[in-house]
């Protein structure tokens, strides 16, 4: 297991925390991999031009059922999720996002700046998995802390019961 967390560490640490044997279950070659008690990294949000700076987060159960073969779609549960997040009005000047499809295309854009530096078959076959993947989110709660108008400081606190996506 300590090889299969070394490798999630490396293709996932602009996401996640560092990735320990103890909350890996499953194998890559099985195409099954079970992580628990996760942590995003702090910029997570930002680097996709969202004004949330990541002060605390707790992942309860990510689960990843993946093909071997890349013809076949991949399956991504996150399950219970909690976010502790402040308001980062800087993330905005770094990203120039009027609208959905502008958030679209810059997320292209880094996928493309990120093939251009990727040199191995491995990683390749990792971004056919994920370009053909099925997202499922459950029981996430999402907490934004701000400043009000007397600059007192206030918690909005947004949950979703689930959300599903599919990437293209």
């Amino acid at each position: 297991m300590s090889l299969c967390s070394a490798i999630l560490s490396k293709f996932l640490n602009q996401y996640i925390q560092k990735v320990d044997k103890n909350q890996l279950n499953g194998s890559l070659f099985k195409g099954e991999i079970e992580l628990s008690n996760i942590s995003f990294t702090q910029n997570l949000l930002t680097s996709f031009g969202i004004p949330l700076l990541i002060k605390e987060s707790r992942v309860g159960q990510i689960v990843v059922d993946f093909p071997m073969k890349a013809n076949k779609n991949a399956n991504f549960r996150m399950i219970n999720l909690d976010i502790y997040t402040t308001i980062d009005w800087s993330a905005l000047n770094d990203v120039s996002i009027n609208s959905v499809a502008d958030l679209v295309q810059l997320i292209k854009n880094e996928k493309k700046a990120n093939k251009a530096d990727k040199r191995k078959a491995w990683n390749s076959w990792i971004e056919k998995v994920i370009d053909n993947a099925k997202i499922e989110i459950n029981n996430v709660r999402l907490h934004i802390e701000f400043k009000n108008n007397k600059n007192q400081t206030s918690l909005i606190t947004i949950r979703f019961q689930s959300l599903i996506m599919n990437t293209i």
